[in-house]
C-alpha cells in the first residue's frame, strides 16, 4: 500500500501485527510507528479495518517530510507532482533539494524524496 520503495520494509510484517492485535483484543484502536518508514504495517493496518487512525513519525528527515507533506499539504504536494518534468535536469534538482540540509521546507524536501 506505500507509495514509496522501501526493499527490506515491514510490510511483510503486517500479518504477525493483525495476530498481535487480534490476541490482545486491540483491534480497532491507533497503531504509532516511530520509525514508519514506507509505512506498510501502518497502511496495510488501517486499509484493513485493523486500526481507526495512524501515527506514523520517521528519523529520516526526507521520509518524515514526505509524509508530513501528503497528509498535510496535499494539493500543494500534487500540484509539484503535476508541474515537474519527468527530466535528468528535474532529477539533479530534486537530488539537490534532498542533499541540501539548509533545506527545511517539508513540502520541497518529501517531495524531493518521493520523485527520486
Amino acid at each position: 500500500f506505500t507509495p514509496l520503495r522501501y526493499p527490506g520494509g515491514k510490510g511483510k510484517f503486517a500479518p504477525v501485527v493483525k495476530s498481535i492485535f487480534n490476541f490482545n483484543g486491540l483491534k480497532g484502536g491507533h497503531y504509532l510507528e516511530p520509525y514508519a518508514g514506507g509505512a506498510g504495517v501502518a497502511l496495510d493496518l488501517l486499509y484493513s479495518g485493523f486500526v481507526s487512525d495512524i501515527h506514523i513519525n520517521d528519523i529520516d528527515i526526507a521520509v518524515y517530510s514526505f509524509w508530513k507533506s501528503i497528509t498535510e499539504h496535499t494539493d500543494d504536494f500534487l500540484k509539484l507532482l503535476h508541474d515537474s518534468p519527468i527530466t535528468i535536469d528535474e532529477w539533479h534538482k530534486q537530488k539537490y533539494i534532498l542533499n541540501d540540509w539548509s533545506c527545511t521546507d517539508h513540502l520541497l524536501k518529501g517531495f524531493a524524496a518521493f520523485f527520486l
